[in-house]
């Protein structure tokens, strides 16, 4: 039986593995259809960290440095602090993330599950 052609609109996956109280740095790339930066300077970039897609508030918000935006590239990142907060009371969180863009309309760039690992060494 020939597999029914399908459109997906669902945003790429792309799983975050942290380590508690370490900071995390992250370089995306915006591309177009055929591969072509995609400048992301006409709106907001906002990403978050839940628990469960359906919780109301997030845990931790991305910091986001939108230097290089008119290429397409946006650094999103997370202090000791935040990492720190997924972990409390627990020794391994794991939950979700994702990333959009919004201008007139809102895009999810990216998605996926995120784990957190307590650590040993603490002050």
């Amino acid at each position: 039986m020939p597999k029914t052609p399908e459109i997906t609109l669902v945003p790429p996956s792309l799983d975050l593995a942290l380590y508690a109280g370490d900071g995390a740095s992250f370089r995306l790339t915006a591309t177009d259809d055929v591969g072509e930066a995609f400048p992301l300077i006409e709106g907001v970039v906002t990403a978050q960290i839940r628990q469960f897609r359906s919780d109301p508030e997030p845990l931790v918000d991305f910091a986001v440095d939108p230097s290089d935006a008119e290429d397409g590239v946006i650094v999103i990142s997370l202090d000791g602090a935040d990492t720190d907060a997924l972990v409390v009371d627990r020794e391994q969180f794991i939950g979700v993330w994702d990333l959009r863009y919004t201008t007139d309309a809102t895009v999810t760039l990216v998605q996926g599950g995120v784990t957190c690992t307590k650590d040993v060494t603490r002050s």
